[in-house]
């Protein structure tokens, strides 16, 4: 992962804007979006670069957040935030418990099965049953595997591994060959 990658944690895909003074609509990317209504100032990227937007207030739906920034107060603002991610920094999350990881660490983790390395998780797919990782394969195929304690026996991150289940690879792993 890059620098940037690891300084800026993904908290919210804003959707939409959310009526006329400058709000937007938010998918929230977190187990938890209470902490969202915790948020003072977050960052918006483009081109790689981030720049920080302060935050007036959180309101959470059912589904969604609705963000007030401090510098988007008018719906045509809103608009143009449309299908951005929002970021807060790394130091900033919220800390995990000992042995817990972001699910964003994951991407680029190596995925070992039967004792060999089989590919590397290029992408977390989030579902609403549970979070798919998808693996480029060694072989050049890709490999979609349920993040769920059958297939995923244990995760070391100190080495950046994902130890595999034999059951993931006889049951329940999608292989798509080249």
């Amino acid at each position: 992962m890059s620098e940037e990658l690891d300084r800026y944690l993904a908290v919210g895909l804003i959707r939409r804007e959310h009526g006329i003074r400058g709000e937007v609509k938010t998918s929230p990317l977190t187990d938890d979006p209470e902490r969202l209504k915790k948020l003072k100032k977050c960052y918006l990227e483009q081109n790689g670069i981030y720049t920080p937007i302060n935050v007036v207030s959180v309101r959470l739906t059912p589904q969604d957040a609705i963000i007030q920034f401090d510098e988007c107060r008018d719906r045509d603002s809103a608009a143009r935030l449309r299908n951005r991610l929002l970021y807060v920094e790394r130091g900033d999350a919220a800390r995990t418990e000992p042995g817990a990881y972001f699910l964003c660490d994951l991407e680029k983790c190596s995925v070992w099965a039967g004792g060999k390395e089989i590919g590397q998780i290029k992408e977390i797919i989030r579902t609403r049953a549970n979070d798919v990782l998808c693996c480029r394969m060694t072989d050049g195929g890709e490999m979609l595997i349920p993040f769920v304690k059958r297939a995923v026996d244990h995760v070391d991150m100190e080495a950046r591994k994902v130890f595999l289940t034999d059951v993931a690879i006889g049951e329940m792993a999608v292989v798509y060959e080249n």
